[in-house]
């Protein structure tokens, strides 16, 4: 399925959606900014490490 879409718009489909309590992110107004820091630099490290194969 994920390979037909990609197929036919040249784009991945989203896979995952991360969640956070109202109540949690009220309570601790750093943490959405954190989190979304967190996996830009996961991505960033990921694409770091697919350049250096090949």
């Amino acid at each position: 399925m994920e390979q037909d879409y990609f197929r036919r718009t040249k784009m991945f489909p989203i896979m995952h959606v991360i969640g956070v309590r109202r109540s949690l992110a009220e309570k601790h107004p750093w943490l959405a900014v954190n989190l979304l820091k967190a996996f830009i630099k996961a991505k960033e490290l990921c694409w770091y490490e697919l350049g250096q194969i090949g």
